[in-house]
């Protein structure tokens, strides 16, 4: 997934998706959503995850 920034030129990246899980891993995320961790290309390059943002879908 990459997504668009408000120039509408591409610099996200999805580095990690986590699904909400109650059997095994007992974890939920809001209602029953997503926690998704998003990275700038840039920073992926650069190996830098100094700035990975976390974006709750629920």
């Amino acid at each position: 997934m990459r997504c668009l920034e408000s120039d509408g030129t591409v610099g996200w990246q999805l580095l990690l998706q986590i699904d909400s899980e109650m059997v095994n891993a007992n974890m939920m995320w809001g209602d029953g959503g997503r926690l998704y961790l998003m990275i700038h290309e840039t920073d992926l390059l650069r190996n830098n995850f100094d700035h990975v943002i976390g974006i709750i879908q629920s």
